[in-house]
């Protein structure tokens, strides 16, 4: 049984979130493949300040990314795999004890799509050779997606030995009771301070909201954590039903009573956990070609912002009652337990081979 460490910058582990659910289902994976996993978290570190860094940082690759830049010393215990899910590790001080393990990077999202956005710069382009860079230092590096892992190699050729698929997953153990649920509600469910939901959340209070019949205005739901002053200046000046800190329960609730699920997403990286979460619920789901990118599942609907209120009329006639099938593509790509039997070997020769 191999020891692993992982250093996660969520405050806790019951910190929810996409960035809970996709550590949950690595540790839940490592779990079931035999390892054995001790975690570190945020409130663990002491953090040193890093003013004169950020500046310089800034100063290179533009302001955007001067929050990827933080500093602490961190002694990490004897351990055979050290996982670290977040850019700003690599400015840390790590400290082995026993020599340096083998070094995975759990990468959420590609931080140089994640602040410079899909539009060609000078700057992005300088932030993501040096993204590469800090990543040729690891020994494997899990993104979301196989689009994800192409666009490295096109930027370092090198990465191709080093990157892994690790896809999110969610565990369609939270909608076992899908069928006995009355679905009922429009929902935009997310972190609501992370900027691409606080410009979903614009469009949708602005541009999408004032123009539904009333009877889907009675349905319209926002919820999330961390909701930003705009977000809630919003929903209040819009009479919009926002719904804050929900437990994880509740928040699985939502899901089961959501007919239709919009992600009308025009920023980000990584791959939308919260359409995965959404398909294994039942919900349809309405999105944008960027909401749906990296995820293959035949039945959702995805359009341009300016076709948003006709396609969710169009859905919403369909009815509320039922739920949506899912193909069995779908679970093998996207479900926690299905992926994690069918890619263990793969995965553990991948270690194998790292470690010899």
């Amino acid at each position: 049984m191999k020891s692993i460490v992982f250093l996660s910058h969520l405050h806790d582990e019951h910190e929810r979130g996409g960035a809970y659910l996709r550590n949950f289902a690595l540790l839940s994976a490592l779990d079931s493949w035999g390892f054995k996993t001790r975690a570190f978290y945020r409130g663990e570190f002491k953090l040193h300040s890093q003013k004169i860094k950020k500046y310089f940082m800034g100063l290179r690759f533009g302001r955007e990314i001067r929050s990827l830049f933080t500093k602490a010393t961190f002694d990490v215990p004897k351990c055979e795999i050290l996982i670290l899910d977040t850019f700003k590790y690599f400015s840390w001080n790590l400290r082995f004890h026993g020599g340096r393990p083998l070094i995975i990077y759990n990468a959420h999202n590609l931080e140089f799509e994640n602040h410079f956005g899909k539009e060609s710069s000078p700057q992005k382009s300088r932030f993501a050779l040096y993204e590469c860079e800090r990543l040729m230092k690891m020994d494997i590096v899990l993104v979301c997606s196989e689009r994800e892992k192409a666009l490295l190699c096109s930027i370092n050729e090198k990465l191709a030995g080093k990157v892994f698929v690790f896809p999110n997953l969610v565990s369609s153990e939270r909608f076992q009771s899908r069928q006995n649920h009355q679905r009922h509600f429009i929902s935009f469910i997310g972190t609501l301070d992370y900027f691409p939901n606080i410009e979903a959340v614009k469009f949708l209070a602005n541009d999408l909201y004032p123009l539904l019949p009333e009877d889907l205005k009675k349905r319209f739901i926002i919820a999330g954590r961390r909701a930003s002053a705009q977000v809630q200046q919003l929903c209040e000046e819009k009479a919009i039903n926002l719904q804050l800190d929900l437990s994880e329960a509740q928040m699985t609730k939502l899901f089961l009573e959501t007919s239709v699920l919009l992600v009308p997403l025009e920023h980000g990286s990584g791959t939308r956990l919260k359409i995965i979460e959404g398909a294994l619920a039942g919900c349809r789901i309405l999105t944008t070609s960027i909401g749906r990118e990296g995820i293959e599942k035949e039945g959702m609907v995805v359009s341009a912002l300016d076709d948003f209120l006709d396609n969710l009329i169009s859905l919403s006639n369909l009815g509320t009652e039922g739920e949506v099938g899912l193909e069995e593509e779908f679970l093998e790509k996207y479900e926690l337990s299905s992926w994690a039997k069918k890619n263990k070997n793969t995965f553990l020769k991948c270690i194998e081979e790292k470690l010899s």
